[in-house]
């Protein structure tokens, strides 16, 4: 079969709550995650990438989207695209969970790969955060 498909569970575990569906050079240009947010979890600092694009499809709960200055609570169902060079940053501000469906420019999975490791513990040290996103052409905003 020259397409791919992943089962429910069977795709690579990226960090608690994530797992690739679609990894960089498999999907061509894009890569694709699906991603778990606790109640009231904080999501990544405002970031605007310079060459990666983005887009969510809320699977479950609600999630909130800042982009470019704009607030946007997105329940299950809604679909958000971000282009690069959109300052955006995003959170899950209910006390129930959710989940989203991310498909990314393929280069970027490596960077959210990269930051969910920083990010273990609790937030990255901002000046470390900073550098890791230098080297994938993203500044926080």
């Amino acid at each position: 079969m020259a397409g791919n498909v992943v089962f429910p569970g069977s795709g690579r575990a990226m960090a608690p709550g994530y797992e690739v569906k679609l990894e960089k050079g498999v999907g061509g240009g894009i890569a694709v995650f699906e991603a778990e947010h606790a109640p009231g979890s904080p999501g990544p600092p405002r970031h605007t990438h310079i060459s990666y694009d983005e887009a969510f499809y809320v699977l479950t709960g609600t999630m909130s989207f800042d982009i470019d200055g704009d607030h946007v609570d997105c329940p299950a169902g809604s679909f958000v695209w971000i282009p690069h060079g959109a300052a955006h940053a995003f959170h899950n501000p209910t006390t129930s969970p959710a989940s989203v469906l991310v498909v990314v420019t393929a280069e970027a999975i490596t960077l959210v790969e990269e930051f969910l490791a920083l990010a273990t513990d609790g937030p990255p040290d901002i000046a470390v955060a900073r550098e890791l996103l230098a080297r994938y052409d993203t500044v926080l905003s």
